[in-house]
This record gives structure tokens, sequence and C-alpha cells, in this order.
């Protein structure tokens, strides 16, 4: 599909000193299609000096598209544009609580406050372990002490779920102890009792 650009289109809206000569472009079917990044607007781009919005303020564009054409012409940048409002309600918030419920108390989407965590470095919220009760009903005090088997049938607890809770509180495992086995004569007595 053929491509061309076509006329100027002055601005209607005054916001951008650019936008009067943003060029389009139609397919070939008369379809008007995406403007055209003029040399001047990657110019602008370019320019480090320039957080995100103030370039797609100054060339025309959405934010997202001045974005896009700094990944694709592969500037990079440092994304200078002011935090939003409500990170300093939602920060003492991350990671102490879902994200979910995080995006719920500030009013954004959950995706919303997942990038701004992640970008200022906060680990997600991992849920605290849930003990069960038979630990804390005198279950910790028996690990250790017998085999898990035993401790599993005097609970009345999966044997799985014991030896698990074992590891996770670093409990080692019991040890049958031996009787020591009576000394052997170490003396060999031949059939007719001479040594």
């Amino acid at each position: 599909m053929a491509v061309t650009p076509t006329s100027i289109l002055p601005a209607t809206d005054g916001t951008s000193p650019h936008s009067a000569h943003t060029q389009l472009r139609t397919t070939s079917t008369g379809n008007i299609a995406l403007p055209i990044w003029t040399p001047e607007d990657v110019a602008v781009l370019k320019d480090t000096s320039l957080s995100y919005a103030e370039v797609a303020s100054r060339v025309g564009r959405t934010l997202n598209a001045v974005r896009n054409k700094a990944h694709r012409l592969g500037i990079q940048r440092l994304d200078l544009d002011a935090e939003p409002d409500w990170i300093s309600q939602a920060e003492p918030l991350f990671g102490t609580m879902p994200d979910a419920e995080v995006a719920k108390v500030v009013g954004v989407a959950k995706i919303t406050i997942v990038r701004w965590r992640n970008r200022l470095g906060y680990a997600g919220y991992t849920r605290p372990r849930r003990r069960p009760a038979w630990l804390d009903a005198g279950g910790e005090g028996m690990l250790g002490t017998m085999s898990d088997q035993k401790v599993a049938m005097a609970l009345d607890v999966n044997v799985d779920q014991v030896a698990k809770w074992r590891r996770r509180l670093e409990i080692p495992a019991w040890q049958q102890r031996r009787n020591p086995a009576p000394p052997r004569n170490t003396r060999r007595t031949f059939g007719n009792g001479d040594e």
C-alpha cells in the first residue's frame, strides 16, 4: 500500500507551535493515516532536557506516541514527567498490601500501581503464612522429638504438613538413636581353646 505525504493541517487549538506543520499521510484508498514525524519534531524529541510531556506538547502528539518514537529511534532518556498526585498517598502502602487494594484506595488501575511500585523500587506484597492451629496447640514442641509420622498420628494431621512445617521452622528431623551394641568379644577362640 503506497503512502504519500499530503497537505499541511493548520493548528486548530493553538496549543502546539508545530501543529501547523504536521504533515498527514494518506493511504492508497484515500484514508488519512498517522502524522509524519518531521525532522524538526525528531530534533525536539532528541532534546533530553525536555520531559516526554513537554515534547508531546511541543510536537502536538500524545505522550505514548512520543515514547514509542523515542523507543523506535533508540533514544535513551529518563522520563522526567512529574509524579502523579496520588503517589504521596500510595507510596506508604507499597509492599504492605496487595497492589489491587492499593489501586482501590487511590483510585487507579492495578497495572498503574504495579508500574509505579516497580519504578520506585518497592518490593511487592507477600502474604504472611498462616500457622496451622495444631502448631499452636502444642504441636511445635513435638517436632523433632519423634518421627514426623508419629507426630502426625498423635496430632491427627497429614505427615506432609508436619514435615513441611518442621522444615519451615528449621527444626532438624528426629533420628532414632540406636542403643549401643554390646561390645563384641574381640578375642578369637579356636576350636581347642588355644590362642
